[in-house]
């Protein structure tokens, strides 16, 4: 995905965004989706976020400040400021290079006047159908990591 990222437009507004949504990433973002990879991802600042669908999906976003647990129930528009924000957000933008973002952060476009929009295939949604088949790997990479 082309580089996006307008910093002059973020840093203006606040990181509202990234305040309220931290960025999804989904398995593509990833080298490889095994039980092993999931729990570095929890060692790194990552954790499991869920859509509350029938049955309940996981998937993969960064952590945000305020709580180191694994899994973390994070729908947007509930947290109030940065000190509760994704864990990778900082006050002059996003601390992780373009290339780390996941497909969620990168389809994130910044406008003028309202906000950010979200590109065609980058919703939270799409993340989440995009983990449905790794379930199994999620939840005993979450499982394991919660035994040490």
């Amino acid at each position: 995905m082309k580089n996006n990222e307008t910093k002059d437009l973020c840093i203006k507004c606040g990181g509202k965004c990234c305040i309220n949504h931290p960025c999804h990433f989904f398995p593509k973002d990833f080298k490889e989706i095994t039980v092993k990879a999931i729990q570095e991802l929890f060692d790194k600042g990552f954790c499991l976020n869920y859509w509350e669908d029938s049955p309940v999906v996981y998937f993969v976003q960064p952590k945000i400040k305020s709580d180191s647990s694994t899994i973390q129930a994070l729908w947007g528009n509930y947290i109030l400021d940065i000190k509760d924000s994704c864990i990778f957000l900082k006050e002059d933008g996003c601390s992780l290079s373009w290339k780390d973002r996941g497909t969620g952060g990168k389809g994130l476009v910044a406008t003028k006047d309202k906000g950010c929009i979200v590109l065609d295939g980058c919703s939270k949604e799409d993340c989440k159908n995009s983990w449905i088949p790794y379930q199994d790997i999620l939840m005993e990479a979450n499982n394991t990591y919660i035994q040490k």
